[in-house]
């Protein structure tokens, strides 16, 4: 289960909204969504330090184009 903190329309998420990692205050993903499913630009985070991880673009939930891996 993840924690989400964002905006929701009809019960699904909708804007930018951020998830967090299930017992813990560190972001997992922002950005975001339409329909419930991440929709546009998005940012994943490393578990334990929130470091950035990836940067890219997301369609219907998937990833889409061109992705950046950020490198410790």
């Amino acid at each position: 289960m993840l924690l989400f903190k964002g905006k929701y329309l009809n019960g699904e998420r909708n804007g930018i909204g951020k998830e967090y990692y299930f017992n813990s205050f560190n972001i997992k993903f922002e950005g975001e969504y339409k329909n419930g499913k991440k929709n546009g630009n998005g940012k994943e985070y490393y578990y334990n330090n929130s470091k950035l991880k990836f940067e890219g673009e997301y369609k219907n939930g998937e990833k889409k184009w061109k992705w950046k891996r950020i490198l410790l």
